[in-house]
């Protein structure tokens, strides 16, 4: 007998969703599919409600579901009971959580696991490959509408928020969801219930990674479903479990000169659009669900913080968590939108997220300046005025919008530069680049990693399909500023994923 086993009997609604089940939560009664039942878990299976959090193992679903005493539910499931002493939780109804008026919910930071080199370097190859896709626009459409950055920029996420987060789209192969095998990830063989291997399941979507050190370590897909659906959002599996944690970008005006407030959010794409409007002033978590703890590093730096802003959703979830950060922050204030469930619906409803994040933050956040930190009006590269006109060897610049720029004439540094994924040029290239185009180079250099600005190039064609050869040129980047040519880049093919 396992946890599946009880609640059929107990004739709880749910359904089968991949390798878990979902149904209506038992316990807070939330929606359709914010119950999970994994039988395969553990002994005996796993629950896990997304908006309560209400979680444990068969033996601890029949003590919460069905008020049993530890012995009782031991005895239930054909268990030897271990010697324990049950602690008194008072009175309670069947189907109904206790209170727990009495006692402190305790915060317990995790430890997040980073994953295997192999999966990092799948991780990337697919993270470029879809930014690549998404910049391209070819046909590319989400709820049979818009195009990805359009879908995005409904959402007010703009190209340069889209870059700078590497986000990229998805469209599957041939119409349809990627499968690959656990193998090729890096992950260890798993067998479905029919006896089939399970595969890696990349499904058509908006692709989020997560990066830390340079490295992708999760990437995250949102789905274009209906609400009645299974998960929006869908992890590559094997990736890390930590929080997108987004620094505030520069530290003047904080005291002692360091991030010292924080925003926390369930969604990611809430997130990056909150550090895009604000990021110059707070640093933004997104725990990508509502009862996710965050990890340890991130805890000590959150726990340190002078204010900490909760946005959680405003629904049943988000509510439930209030007083474990009240009672575990003291600086925390419970701050949702004005208006809608989350910051994306509240900024599609006409909201200004800047001004809404300001209006909760105390007095001693002092700002220099309007407007948002990274609106997406890219300028021309600062270049300091000099009278040594000998070849650039190696040097750092800061572009008009903050990025840093290298220019190295040393191709073994230029190479490197681009495995990191830095903005580079050489000498040659910073010459044939105008001013009013630096904008456009610099998010080229920044999507594609081995893009090259260059004179003249043997493509026959401007578009799409005059691929030719190991190089193609991509016409949105060849309107301005590339004499007689354009920024050629090598694509990465979606096989290598």
């Amino acid at each position: 007998m396992n946890i599946l086993n009880i609640i059929e009997t107990e004739g709880l609604q749910i359904k089968k969703v991949g390798a878990e089940y979902q149904g209506p939560c038992p316990f807070c009664k939330d929606g359709t599919d914010r119950f999970h039942i994994h039988p395969d878990k553990g002994e005996h299976g796993t629950y896990w409600c997304r908006v309560c959090g209400r979680k444990g193992d068969a033996i601890q679903f029949l003590r919460d579901y069905k008020d049993m005493g530890y012995r009782a539910a031991c005895e239930y499931m054909g268990k030897t009971p271990k010697e324990v002493e049950r602690k008194s939780k008072g009175p309670r109804t069947p189907g109904n959580p206790s209170t727990g008026s009495e006692r402190t919910l305790e915060y317990e930071p995790r430890v997040c696991k980073a994953p295997e080199e192999i999966w990092s370097e799948r991780a990337e190859a697919l993270v470029e490959w879809a930014q690549g896709i998404m910049f391209s626009g070819q046909g590319l459409v989400v709820g049979g509408q818009l195009t990805p950055i359009q879908w995005l920029a409904a959402r007010g996420i703009t190209l340069y928020t889209a870059t700078r987060f590497r986000l990229g789209w998805n469209p599957g192969e041939n119409g349809k969801d990627i499968y690959r095998s656990r193998e090729s990830w890096g992950l260890p063989k798993e067998l479905k219930e029919n006896g089939k291997e399970k595969k890696v399941w990349v499904p058509i979507g908006l692709t989020i990674p997560l990066i830390q050190n340079g490295k992708v370590i999760r990437v995250r897909i949102r789905r274009e479903v209906s609400a009645e659906a299974e998960n929006r959002y869908i992890p590559i599996p094997g990736g890390s479990s930590a929080p997108l944690v987004i620094p505030a970008l520069v530290k003047e005006g904080c005291p002692k000169g360091g991030v010292v407030g924080w925003v926390i959010v369930e969604s990611e794409l809430d997130a990056i659009l909150i550090a895009q409007e604000v990021g110059d002033i707070v640093g933004v978590i997104a725990l990508g669900n509502n009862c996710a703890a965050l990890d340890i590093e991130t805890y000590n730096s959150v726990k340190g913080s002078l204010c900490i802003l909760n946005s959680l959703d405003y629904d049943q979830g988000g509510t439930s968590q209030v007083r474990k950060w009240a009672e575990n922050f003291p600086q925390a204030e419970r701050w949702p939108v004005p208006t809608g469930k989350d910051p994306g619906d509240y900024y599609k409803g006409g909201g200004n997220i800047r001004e809404w994040i300001m209006a909760g933050l105390p007095p001693v956040f002092k700002i220099s300046g309007q407007g948002s930190v990274a609106s997406g009006q890219l300028n021309s590269l600062n270049r300091s005025p000099t009278t040594d006109h000998r070849p650039l060897l190696s040097h750092v610049i800061e572009a008009a919008d903050g990025r840093r720029v290298y220019i190295t004439d040393d191709r073994a540094e230029y190479k490197r530069l681009q495995r990191e994924k830095k903005i580079v040029f050489n000498s040659e290239e910073l010459a044939l680049v105008r001013p009013e185009a630096a904008g456009i180079a610099m998010d080229a250099k920044e999507i594609w990693r081995r893009a090259e600005v260059v004179t003249n190039h043997p493509c026959p064609s401007l578009t799409k399909e005059g691929n030719s050869g190991n190089t193609v040129l991509i016409p949105r980047l060849t309107k301005e500023g590339c004499p007689q040519g354009g920024v050629v880049v090598e694509p990465t093919q979606g096989g290598l994923f």
